[in-house]
């Protein structure tokens, strides 16, 4: 199977996870720093790093807000740098998210990160046992890898 890297992108944050087959290789979730004039140096150095130690053949990536804004600047980078890096980029939407795991849509991220943690229950365990935004995040990641894997194997109809 093909390596696959998973980024959602929100306003002041990063969730990443990488998939390989049915691994998860890798969930990480980072800051994007507050200073405008440091987001593009701080993301591209990220990027840069995640390319170099997983070698993804498709970046994954799922920015839920629209609009012009910090989470679309970010985005932007990203896609730059995956062009520049000639890896294939997939773009999901929410849609695309919560209708990829079952034939009814789950209808929160709640949902999402419980179907999502059956498969890798690393994303959905808190240490205090109590769900915390940073296992939502990272379980929707892990979602945009595992469905970028799936349209990477076998592309939806267009």
């Amino acid at each position: 199977m093909k390596t696959v890297l998973g980024i959602k992108v929100s306003r002041r944050a990063l969730a990443v996870a990488v998939v390989s087959g049915t691994e998860l290789l890798f969930e990480d979730l980072r800051h994007v720093p507050i200073q405008p004039d440091r987001v593009e140096g701080a993301v591209q150095k990220y990027f840069s790093q995640l390319v170099e130690q997983f070698a993804p053949v498709t970046v994954a990536l799922y920015t839920p807000a629209t609009g012009e804004g910090m989470a679309q600047r970010v985005a932007q980078v990203i896609e730059r740098q995956a062009r520049e890096a000639e890896i294939e980029l997939q773009r999901f939407n929410k849609a695309d998210i919560f209708s990829g795991f079952g034939v009814v849509p789950v209808a929160t991220r709640e949902r999402l990160r419980e179907r999502v943690a059956q498969l890798w229950p690393v994303v959905g365990t808190a240490s205090d046992a109590q769900t915390t935004r940073r296992q939502v995040a990272l379980a929707e990641a892990a979602a945009v890898a595992l469905l970028g894997q799936l349209w990477t194997e076998l592309p939806p109809p267009t």
